[in-house]
């Protein structure tokens, strides 16, 4: 279970390090009026927050296979509800960087998303292969 978190984290950081690259050189090309100074306080949030949810739902399917569904879907719903709160928020105390904010937000929370979303099939298929053989 260790290698795979190591795994899981090895593949993060290259993914966040990727998204960085992206975005600094969107920066250059986008008017400075797009840019907001978030930026690296949101990708330390995503990044965080998604090695979180992998870790728990890695210890679930480890200790209660069973219940790994209801986990994924409370899991899942608690950190939609977590980011949802975080962008109102944000999105109400600096109104004039909101908008920017809120499109930045959306594209992060996609790509990790999707990223955490590919790497829990593959885990559990995973194990189902391995708990198969077993």
């Amino acid at each position: 279970m260790n290698r795979r978190l190591s795994g899981f984290l090895k593949n993060l950081i290259i993914y966040t390090v990727i998204i960085a690259i992206i975005a600094v050189v969107v920066y250059y090309l986008l008017p400075v009026w797009y840019y907001t100074p978030t930026f690296p306080f949101l990708m330390v949030l995503f990044f965080s927050v998604t090695y979180l949810v992998y870790y728990i739902l890695v210890k679930v399917l480890q200790n209660k296979p069973r219940k790994f569904i209801a986990y994924f879907m409370l899991t899942t719903f608690v950190k939609f509800f977590f980011y949802l709160v975080i962008m109102v928020v944000y999105a109400l105390i600096n109104r004039d960087d909101a908008t920017n904010f809120i499109v930045l937000y959306f594209i992060l929370y996609m790509a990790f998303t999707s990223f955490e979303i590919i790497s829990v099939v593959y885990l559990s298929k995973k194990q189902k292969s391995s708990s198969l053989k077993s």
